[in-house]
């Protein structure tokens, strides 16, 4: 029995991540979202978006639920220059789920190569190319959004300047452009990201960062290495 029982009730909010129209259809039956993982294609993000929705309106009483997918952002100040800087991570990544047998028969196709675009499954491009992006994200019906950051310079003060640059040139940009669907607040994104709005990046205040503990601002993006099916 547990000690501590948990702040929100009946209980937190629960998620299962999916890589399959399977896992997507358990997630909306026993949870209360669903995580697709970062190298699920956009458009089979829209598809097992609509499987997700089918079956939580086939349960009685049941709301809507949650739909959150983690992303890529690679961006850079063109899509050259971004790919470029991201090769290293993203050949690491490619590698690390062929060797981990990572594309199981039941899910949809994992991108684990250059064959493809990297628009067609990541945030990717100039800046203006990754508020579309994540704009696209939002009209196909997701919630919420994770960013791991493939390009993050190495230099922590480069690094400082990067997240500078995603806070006012995408995050800001996102919701003062009149064009771009205003998303609510859950539609969000975490990481390193998440830290830039913490220290007041966001409104151009570069001071707050002597605060930050250098592991948060060094620490390297994370690959979602498991298996999700």
């Amino acid at each position: 029995r547990m000690g501590y029982r948990p702040f929100q009730q009946p209980h937190p909010f629960l998620e299962m991540a999916a890589q399959s129209e399977g896992a997507t259809r358990r997630a909306a039956r026993l949870t209360d979202g669903v995580f697709f993982g970062p190298q699920v294609g956009w458009r089979d993000i829209a598809t097992l978006i609509g499987v997700y929705r089918d079956a939580r309106a086939a349960i009685p009483g049941a709301p809507p639920g949650t739909v959150l997918a983690s992303r890529s952002l690679i961006v850079g100040p063109s899509k050259a220059a971004a790919a470029a800087a991201a090769r290293e991570f993203l050949e690491k990544t490619f590698n690390q789920y062929r060797t981990w047998d990572m594309q199981e028969r039941t899910m949809v196709p994992l991108r684990l190569g250059f064959d493809t675009s990297l628009a067609d499954w990541a945030v990717y491009g100039a800046p203006k190319d990754c508020v579309e992006a994540l704009a696209r994200g939002r009209a196909m019906g997701l919630d919420g959004v994770g960013l791991t950051m493939y390009s993050l310079p190495r230099d922590v003060e480069a690094r400082i300047d990067y997240l500078h640059m995603v806070a006012e040139e995408i995050l800001k940009l996102r919701h003062e452009r009149p064009d771009v669907q205003k998303a609510p607040p859950r539609f969000h994104v975490h990481e390193q990201v998440e830290i830039a709005f913490e220290t007041g990046v966001a409104a151009g205040d570069r001071s707050k960062y002597a605060d930050v503990p250098r592991p948060m601002l060094g620490r390297e993006a994370k690959d979602f290495g498991s298996s999700l099916s």
